[in-house]
């Protein structure tokens, strides 16, 4: 049986909604500015009237949009230590020089993924879990085994909600050099994993003075740590 502990920790995402602001038009130099003064490494990838898009090294990336704003990351260690430090620090800018002072709705989703050498394979581990059971037997006027499976479970409760989905998937990434390039060959890579994806979000407007970033991301990560394995059938 799976647990938790046979998959590693894929991606991070942090997005804060927020009420429509308009200073999002006249402040985002000064927030870009005063995030660049904290780090080393980063380079803007788009920059529009509605959403401006930096990227922190290869690690993370750092939106702001009329809206809402967002942490990703990549491959980040499992404590979410050094996220935790650059979502601080990111929450704290924009907060304060946009002057956002309620979040419609704030959301952490960690997506967890297992590599298979096919999608059968991840199929059949999904299938072998706690979150489905498939009749045995020709069903459809099909014998063969489900070729891909996706499944997802949503509660929502007072001020909280989550979401979690297990689903098997196959990512496709492309490199395709410019011409006069002397570096890497052109380069076709596909992923086939087993994704374990669950996003803790609020239902309900909170003040900016009243949320605590850091007890969220420790709370909903403990929570998943403690709890997703008895989806997976290990416990």
């Amino acid at each position: 049986m799976l647990s938790l502990t046979d998959f590693k920790l894929s991606d991070c995402a942090l997005e804060f909604r927020h009420p429509f602001s308009t200073l999002h038009w006249d402040h985002s130099g000064a927030l870009w500015s005063a995030v660049n003064k904290k780090h080393d490494g980063l380079r803007n990838v788009s920059a529009e009237p509605g959403k401006v898009v930096w990227n922190l090294n290869t690690d993370f990336q750092l939106i702001t949009e009329n809206k809402s704003f967002t942490i990703l990351a990549h491959t980040p260690d499992r404590a979410l230590k050094s996220f935790l430090v650059i979502a601080s620090e990111f929450h704290a800018a924009v907060t304060t020089i946009l002057e956002i002072k309620d979040f419609t709705r704030v959301g952490l989703r960690i997506t967890y993924r297992r590599d298979y050498p096919d999608l059968q394979a991840a199929t059949d581990a999904l299938l072998a879990t706690n979150m489905i059971r498939v009749p045995e037997g020709k069903y459809f006027s099909l014998s063969s085994s489900p070729k891909l499976a996706d499944v997802s479970l949503r509660w929502e409760e007072k001020a909280r909600g989550v979401h979690f989905r297990l689903r098997a998937e196959g990512r496709e990434f492309n490199f395709e050099p410019p011409f006069g390039w002397e570096g890497t060959p052109a380069a076709r890579v596909e992923k086939l994993s087993l994704a374990c994806d669950c996003d803790f979000f609020t239902t309900i407007v909170t003040t900016v003075s009243q949320f605590s970033l850091v007890d969220w991301i420790n709370q909903s990560l403990h929570m998943m740590n403690r709890d997703i394995s008895f989806f997976l059938g290990a416990k």
